[in-house]
């Protein structure tokens, strides 16, 4: 059986269980302020194998929870990688695209290495024009073979007159 942690004082549990009703389980939020609880009673190293984390990440919320009260707990804004290209750089992209719809990726890729001193992939250059909302305009294919004149000569002869209709 584990120990009862002497990290959460008596006072800081009784915090979180108020939090705790006030907050809901549901959230991250919610979910810390229980592992918080649970390892006054249970121990660090129980609470930290049950949920997954290490003792540092819980000693962590704990802590947080001590100086920062619920706002502690919440995940903070900044985490994960930043864009490649600012917000700025892109929608100035948006402007060159709009300027020039029948770009391609490769004149797009050139021209972001030529004005910002950035090189990208195509694939980036690709995931970038979906971001911005822009798609492909595709040609419909056409054979090289295909005789034009006898084309328009076919769709004249079938006319709506001529289709038979089902009573």
């Amino acid at each position: 059986m584990s120990r009862q942690s002497k990290a959460i004082s008596d006072e800081l549990y009784e915090q979180a269980k108020k939090s705790l009703k006030e907050l809901g389980r549901k959230g991250e939020a919610g979910r810390r302020l229980q592992a918080i609880l649970s390892a006054k009673v249970h121990g660090i190293k129980a609470v930290a194998t049950i949920y997954d984390i290490t003792r540092s990440t819980l000693m962590s919320w704990i802590k947080n929870f001590q100086e920062e009260s619920v706002s502690g707990l919440s995940i903070k804004a900044g985490r994960g990688r930043t864009p490649f290209l600012s917000i700025d750089i892109q929608e100035e992209i948006r402007e060159i695209v709009k300027k020039t719809p029948t770009i391609t990726l490769r004149e797009l890729k050139q021209q972001i290495a030529e004005k910002y001193s950035i090189v990208i992939s195509l694939s980036t250059a690709h995931r970038l024009m979906k971001k911005l909302s822009f798609s492909y305009i595709t040609p419909r294919p056409v054979h090289h073979k295909s005789n034009k004149s006898s084309q328009e000569g076919f769709k004249k002869k079938s006319s709506s007159k001529n289709k038979r209709r089902i009573p």
